[in-house]
């Protein structure tokens, strides 16, 4: 189902630490809760059973597996599925087994009566009391583990984290530029990048912060509580459609990181590889890039919808990202195709699929049928750079406006971290992000119509100023209310579309 989203819900204010979603806190006090009485439910009869002292003592089964345990317990913080479920059943299992053992004693002891009231408190509490206390005290661990929505996002969040912890330590050190240009990370991936790179040491020449900052007009709005901190000299948060764009984001990055503890943004930092468009032709035809001639089987039926022939709207290709993307992709090249021109709001008007580089008898211009549409036919220039979900309250408290698009960019891009919404797939971990088709746009900025794409320093006299051609034009495509189209991946390798408009 493709649906649109609101920009309130596309903020995300959710940040590590004092800045955790309401579910993430509670299930860090619960995880706490529940660790440290397994733990001690394990460890408190080992310390009786060597206190007794170490002779037949039964190294493995009494001291050994129970140390296992423990750390298996531990090793919950990092919130991996697989071991939470293996806890969670575990802990039913030997709740259950006992409960149902003490229920038993329990009732012989009842059964055998006239005991006095000692004897009869002594029986119940050796054994039967510890293994109804343990059997119930598991049962309610295994219970809380496996359904506790608390703990899921709680471990949904430390997978998050250690996951982007992960790609971020893969990647090498930054590399020094020169002037006021932002240190990019290195790509450790393949040897040889098929895409042009975005020349950033040079864009953060041409736009440096001097370029993008404000030094005239209202600082604030009239409207305006007196302790926000929004100040509209600084940065504001953009949609990322031109080299100026990618500059204002990646400069206060770089700007707010300096000024955070250990010199980083806090929380997870995901990496993605974002894409330029430039007027210069793409150097393979199954490089990304919007309209032209998709790369396909010229065999292959075109796509259609309601008799009639969908337009190739653009193609993703992950040759350059495979470190970043599911190992599940059908193909290097993924095709979208659109119904009609708003047919990214219908799920069944988005039409998805897969090739290959290397092709037996690619398609033509001439075999394409007409488009339904005008599509600008611009080429990709890739930029690895981070993503940072849980940083938008830095952005907010240095008063930038706009501050989500600093934490997550809105701008069209290939990787997991180009997607953050709470979608019941995304949060089922059967589904992760793949990439993101944004609008262009160029209305916004301080440097409105200045080098809009690469390769084009400025619009040619016949566009008109200062939106374009309408929804769809030579430069134009926007989608919805600037709004982005994102993809999702299953476990499967099945592709859909969720589209979200600002």
């Amino acid at each position: 189902m493709v649906g649109g989203l609101g920009g309130g819900q596309y903020q995300c204010l959710r940040c590590w630490g004092a800045y955790m979603s309401d579910p993430e806190r509670r299930g860090r006090v619960l995880f706490f809760a529940v660790a440290t009485v397994l733990i001690l439910d394990v460890l408190s009869p080992l310390y009786f059973r060597l206190s007794q002292g170490f002779a037949d003592v039964a190294w493995f089964g009494e001291v050994i597996r129970p140390l296992i345990y423990v750390a298996l317990i531990a090793r919950l913080w990092r919130g991996e599925t697989l071991l939470v479920q293996l806890i969670g059943w575990t802990c039913l299992a030997a709740g259950l087994q006992s409960t149902w053992a003490g229920f038993m004693i329990l009732r012989t002891i009842v059964a055998i009566g006239r005991l006095d009231v000692a004897e009869f408190v002594l029986r119940l509490a050796m054994p039967c009391l510890p293994l109804l206390v343990s059997g119930i005290v598991e049962l309610i661990a295994g219970l809380l583990l496996l359904i506790s929505p608390s703990l899921k996002a709680f471990f949904k969040a430390q997978q998050f984290s250690l996951i982007s912890a992960e790609a971020v330590r893969l990647l090498e050190q930054e590399k020094a530029v020169e002037s006021s240009a932002v240190a990019v990370p290195a790509k450790p991936r393949n040897s040889v990048i098929r895409h042009p790179e975005v020349d950033f040491a040079h864009w953060s020449t041409v736009f440096p912060m001097e370029m993008l900052i404000s030094t005239s007009g209202p600082r604030r709005f009239d409207s305006m509580d007196p302790n926000d901190p929004l100040d509209l000299w600084k940065i504001h948060g953009t949609p990322i459609t031109s080299p100026a764009h990618l500059c204002m984001i990646e400069l206060a990055r770089k700007q707010c990181a300096a000024r955070c503890r250990g010199g980083a943004l806090p929380g997870p930092a995901v990496p993605v590889d974002l894409l330029l468009w430039s007027v210069e032709p793409a150097r393979r035809p199954w490089l990304t890039r919007l309209g032209g001639t998709p790369h396909r089987e010229s065999t292959k039926p075109w796509p259609t919808h309601a008799g009639r022939p969908c337009t190739f709207v653009a193609q993703f290709c992950f040759v350059d990202s495979t470190d970043i993307v599911s190992d599940r992709l059908r193909g290097e090249v993924m095709l979208l195709f659109l119904a009609d021109e708003q047919g990214y709001w219908d799920a069944n008007k988005v039409h998805i699929e897969f090739s290959s580089v290397k092709l037996s008898s690619p398609m033509t211009a001439e075999q394409c049928p007409r488009p339904g549409f005008v599509v600008p036919q611009l080429s990709g220039q890739i930029h690895r750079t981070l993503e940072y979900p849980r940083s938008e309250p830095v952005f907010f408290r240095a008063g930038h406006w706009l501050p989500w698009y600093f934490s997550i960019t809105g701008s069209t891009k290939i990787g997991r971290g180009s997607f953050e919404l709470d979608d019941p797939e995304l949060l089922s971990g059967q589904s992760e992000c793949l990439c993101a088709l944004h609008s262009l746009d160029y209305s916004s900025g301080p440097t409105a119509g200045f080098w809009p794409l690469i390769g084009l320093e400025a619009f040619p006299d016949d566009w008109p100023q200062p939106y374009g051609e309408g929804a769809w034009g030579r430069y134009n495509m926007r989608l919805g209310d600037v709004g982005c189209l994102f993809f999702l991946i299953n476990r499967d390798g099945e592709v859909t579309a969720r589209f979200c408009s600002h």
